[in-house]
């Protein structure tokens, strides 16, 4: 629970510099040039994930089966961030070469200088995430709030002058390169301070086999790669049928969407690496499926808004010029849940040692989600986009339930009932918010109406005996326990 709630604080806090940088993006650069902005970032995700093969999340679940060895975690972090190097190197280059070749190809030579710009962000983003993986399989997620502050912060800053200045969708990109680039030098600073000087210059000779971690990685790098293709797939099926405005229309409402997947990204971080063979016990596959029915049920009431509300929530973080972004996100409201879950099961599979498992239902979910795309884009437009978003996810997180169920045997049956019952409150806190309105509301009508769905929802579940007041005293207990420091020892560890 305490890493939990250090890496949501990380990522909340890092939301409220992405929310108001992306509310200045949208109005400042409009749709077309803000569409340019997402084809920059679309293209570097995709070479961002390709480019770390696996490296990070396969070098963390090494670390999190002895977490409390330094040198053993020293010398995994050494002989990844020589592979990551080179990696990012080769990554870096290509994309600075084939930009003005990917920009003719959209047909908008406005994108090559935002493509260049993205490969140094794109190079400085993955250290970080290397250390990011890394704190946090070393359980030390508080560690990632200082990283988040800085890229965050900084980000924002240099964007917002430099978009001001006249820079556009590069000056954006720019800021971008800006804020990681500090971040991942804090980064490695924290990381010395962590294990010690000492621990970490004996641990370059002592080394850690680059065979163990290429190939669990050369699964998660095929995994990476196609969810990041699946991530961007509508983006850039979008743009290039219809436009880069149409794409930044539905990247706008998207990214809505990204943000209500923090709480999700924070569960996965806290609880799924202690499911690492060596360290896993009872209590902790108990613990796994308890994260995943709160995860359910939060998620199961963040998706009322974005069906009901979804026309006042474009208005209020869009603006008028993103009316027909509503219509995405009131689609995207039943993928809602499934991306808020998916992380927790997809991070559980990962350090169960399950990623070559997971290959074959990520190349199909991307299948699923281009094959709607391609067929339907041409005929309904950007809402194409959500719905085969939304059914590639049903086949991913089904499939992942399947395999983290197989790998702890345990059975998740209670998830079905605790997914059943939700889906009552869920109405119920739906039919709430409608008796406030779907088009333009008042302050009044947000809060008390947001205060009373949520009663609402919470009541239902407790009558429907999903919920009761003891795990309500046990939730307060855990909250309200010290948040003690645990030290990484000197002991040594298998390698």
């Amino acid at each position: 629970m305490r890493n939990t709630l250090f890496s949501l604080i990380s990522r909340v806090l890092s939301a409220v510099f992405t929310i108001a940088l992306t509310l200045f993006l949208v109005r400042a650069l409009g749709p077309t040039k803000y569409g340019v902005l997402a084809l920059a970032v679309s293209v570097g995700s995709v070479i961002m994930l390709v480019s770390d093969f696996g490296i990070s999340a396969s070098a963390a679940r090494f670390v999190a089966e002895n977490p409390r060895d330094r040198m053993h975690a020293a010398a995994i972090l050494w002989t990844a961030l020589r592979l990551k190097l080179l990696a990012s190197t080769a990554a870096t280059v290509a994309l600075v070469t084939l930009a003005p070749v990917i920009a003719d190809a959209y047909g908008i030579p406005a994108l090559t200088l935002p493509l260049q710009l993205i490969a140094i962000a794109v190079a400085a983003q993955g250290l970080g995430g290397l250390f990011l993986y890394w704190f946090t399989a070393l359980r030390r997620s508080s560690i990632n709030i200082q990283y988040g502050v800085v890229e965050s912060s900084l980000e924002t800053t240099a964007s917002i002058c430099l978009v001001l200045l006249g820079g556009g969708a590069a000056g954006a990109v720019a800021g971008r390169a800006v804020g990681f680039t500090a971040a991942g030098i804090l980064a490695a600073t924290l990381a010395v301070r962590l294990v010690g000087w000492p621990a970490m210059r004996d641990a370059r000779g002592r080394g850690f086999p680059v065979r163990r971690i290429v190939r669990y990685g050369a699964a998660l790098v095929v995994i990476d790669g196609v969810y990041a293709l699946f991530d961007r797939a509508d983006v850039l099926i979008i743009g290039a049928v219809i436009g880069s405005a149409a794409a930044g229309t539905f990247e706008a409402a998207f990214r809505i969407l990204s943000f209500l997947a923090y709480p999700g990204l924070a569960v996965a971080s806290g609880f799924s690496p202690r499911l690492a063979q060596g360290q896993r016990s009872g209590a902790d596959s108990a613990l796994f499926i308890g994260a995943l029915r709160y995860t359910i049920l939060l998620y199961l009431l963040l998706a009322a808004p974005a069906l009901v509300w979804a026309e006042p929530i474009t208005q209020l973080v869009l603006g008028d010029a993103y009316s027909s972004s509503a219509e995405v996100l009131r689609a995207l409201a039943p993928t809602v849940v499934l991306a808020g879950v998916s992380p927790v099961l997809a991070t559980g599979a990962n350090f169960l040692g399950e990623a070559r498992r997971r290959v074959p239902l990520s190349i199909g979910a991307l299948l699923i989600n281009v094959v709607i795309d391609l067929i339907l884009v041409p005929r309904i437009g950007i809402i194409a986009g959500a719905i085969g978003t939304g059914v590639a996810f049903a086949l991913y997180v089904a499939g992942h339930v399947q395999i983290c169920q197989r790998a702890l045997g345990v059975s998740f049956s209670r998830l079905g009932r605790t997914s059943a019952r939700g889906i009552i409150a869920w109405a119920v806190a739906a039919l709430v918010l409608l008796a406030f309105g779907t088009g333009q509301l008042s302050a009044f009508a947000w809060i008390v109406g947001a205060l009373t769905a949520t009663f609402a929802y919470i009541s239902a579940l407790i009558l429907l005996r999903e919920l009761n007041p003891d795990e309500v005293r046990a939730a307060i207990r855990l909250l309200r326990r010290p948040f003690r420091r645990e030290r990484v020892s000197d002991a040594p560890g298998p390698s």
